[in-house]
């Protein structure tokens, strides 16, 4: 019990001591994927369905639109991939980037981006899918802390 009285006093000071750093990078990293990525990504599944002519994409027309439409289908699939490589993206960065401060590293955010993107690339499938999965499970709780444009309807 000690030892847990002790880590979290030494990680509560150290986040008092660098809380507007933290505060920004989740800020900035919100505004980007909210901004830029979210948006994007809605916009070619709403160009390809549309470029495709199916009115609308659900669970209950999925069977008929996969049958009429593998190309649509196939792309949609490629494009669940690239979301599923932006959240492990955005999970991965900020973690590395919580790291960072913490060991009050020189590297700008630059640098850890290109280091998580390289990560990304050596990732092998089975730690992708664990991290997929881990942010499944978590995702219900911390839409009470945390909000991001993953969590909302895409």
């Amino acid at each position: 019990m000690r030892r847990l009285t002790s880590f979290l006093r030494a990680n509560y000071r150290l986040f008092r001591q660098h809380w507007s750093v933290y505060l920004l990078l989740l800020v900035i990293t919100n505004l980007i994927i909210g901004s830029l990525v979210a948006p994007l990504f809605t916009w070619l599944v709403e160009r390809l369905v549309a470029l495709n002519g199916v009115t609308y994409l659900t669970y209950t027309n999925l069977v008929p639109v996969m049958m009429r439409h593998p190309l649509l289908l196939i792309s949609l699939l490629i494009i669940l991939v690239l979301i599923c490589a932006a959240v492990y993206l955005q999970m991965t960065f900020l973690l590395r980037s919580m790291r960072h401060i913490q060991k009050q590293t020189q590297e700008t955010y630059w640098m850890i981006f290109k280091e998580t993107v390289r990560g990304l690339v050596a990732l092998r499938p089975t730690t992708m899918l664990v991290g997929l999965l881990y942010f499944l499970l978590i995702l219900p709780f911390g839409q009470v802390l945390f909000k991001s444009a993953w969590t909302g309807p895409l």
